[in-house]
């Protein structure tokens, strides 16, 4: 495992504390599946999602569970949400919502761990991980009675709020799926993502939320609101990174090397693109905007590229078969 895809690494540049999730759950019961696979197969290496007002910070969240229940068990996790995921929608802005966590999640979850079932929760940790997943394993004494596991720390941390979603971990039997398998589940994935985007208002996912967001980049306009979309271009970088690195990783064994070398060099020019709008701002917007152009072709063209080579229809059914 290389500095760039340690677990602790990926998840501080790329925001991938889902995929981490998974990963050390998997590594609890003896398997290492690499992270960069974990991001791929849970779509979040191919994702983006863009809203016309949320804050910036809240982008790279948005979403990324859409097909986690699906992803988990392929790889033997199984996982129950505490609540359908459409309702957890504009929780965070329910003044009611932080009592009614108390008072209709915490029994829940305390029941989950007493039959030793870790608890997934998106938010609800103290800063900095306030945007994280993470895994409540334990009570404690500190913020809502729960302490749990996160990325880049060493010891347990409390629970201090409201989660806006759980997850209970019914069962852990890990089962490393084909590449094929894997890659058929980030389409899936990586779609069910978008469909999340077109179902809230406000967001949207694929070539509309790049040119939707040169349009909030034009908006924002002045040093301390460009800051935060090269933020955001530094964490959709290192996302396209893993999707490469997990390309190169299975280009030897994949039936079609041709499509591979393409799709990697498509990705190579979003990385780039990216790597210039970060560059680029806060000074030259105008050149970060057309850097965010450039690298909005190279990667609605990738997807294209991705979305003709997937795996075909009876390895679909595969997929579908092994996460039932």
């Amino acid at each position: 495992m290389t500095s760039e895809t340690h677990p602790d690494t990926v998840v501080r540049q790329a925001g991938a504390s889902l995929p981490w999730i998974l990963f050390h759950l998997l590594a609890d019961g003896e398997m290492v599946v690499p992270l960069p696979e974990l991001a791929v197969a849970t779509g979040q290496a191919f994702h983006i999602a863009v809203h016309a007002e949320q804050p910036l910070i809240e982008w790279s969240g948005f979403g990324i569970d859409a097909y986690l229940i699906e992803t988990a068990r392929l790889y033997g996790v199984h996982l129950r949400p505490l609540h359908p995921r459409p309702a957890a929608d504009g929780l965070l802005a329910a003044p009611e919502y932080q009592e009614h966590f108390i008072d209709s999640y915490l029994p829940l979850i305390r029941r989950a761990l007493s039959h030793n079932e870790p608890v997934l929760a998106w938010r609800g940790w103290a800063t900095p991980h306030e945007a994280n997943w993470g895994i409540i394993e334990m009570t404690g004494e500190e913020g809502l009675g729960f302490k749990g596991r996160l990325p880049d720390e060493p010891q347990a941390q409390p629970l201090v709020a409201a989660s806006t979603q759980c997850y209970v971990v019914e069962s852990v039997v890990p089962q490393r799926p084909s590449t094929e398998a894997a890659a058929a589940c980030a389409h899936a994935a990586t779609r069910a993502m978008a469909k999340e985007a077109a179902r809230v208002a406000g967001w949207c996912a694929g070539a509309t939320a790049w040119d939707l967001w040169a349009r909030r980049m034009q908006r924002d306009r002045g040093m301390s609101g460009l800051i935060a979309h090269r933020a955001f271009a530094d964490t959709l970088r290192h996302r396209r990174r893993l999707s490469h690195i997990w390309l190169t990783t299975w280009r030897p064994t994949a039936p079609e090397t041709a499509k591979v070398d393409a799709i990697a060099s498509l990705l190579d020019d979003v990385i780039g693109a990216l790597t210039d709008v970060s560059a680029a701002l806060p000074e030259r917007p105008d050149d970060a905007l057309a850097s965010v152009e450039r690298g909005r072709e190279a990667d609605q063209a990738a997807w294209n590229l991705l979305e003709s080579w997937v795996p075909a229809p009876a390895e679909q059914a595969k997929v579908r078969q092994e996460t039932t």
